[in-house]
């Protein structure tokens, strides 16, 4: 959850449709609850995730980590991403 603490940061969701630009979420984790907008989205499989994605997003050193996570949260099957880009609001 380091990734929280700035500003702006990134995640990656199952593709549900569901974060559209602009609209507001609740962001809860076990320290925090916050409100962030979303800034960007951006569609994405498995095989679009780069070094630097799984670095920024997860804190991953190499993209077959956050694979990995990935795999075990969705099931290996699945590949229908989001990226997305959200700003804290304070």
């Amino acid at each position: 959850y380091s990734k929280l603490s700035k500003k702006r940061f990134t995640t990656i969701r199952k593709n549900t449709r569901r974060y559209r630009p602009e609209g507001v979420y609740s962001i809860i984790t076990p320290k925090q609850k916050f409100k962030a907008k979303v800034i960007s989205r951006v569609y994405i499989k498995k095989e679009d995730i780069t070094d630097f994605i799984a670095l920024y997003d997860a804190d991953c050193s190499h993209k077959w980590e956050l694979i990995e996570l990935l795999d075990k949260w969705y099931g290996r099957e699945f590949n229908d991403f989001v990226l997305i880009t959200l700003e804290r609001i304070d």
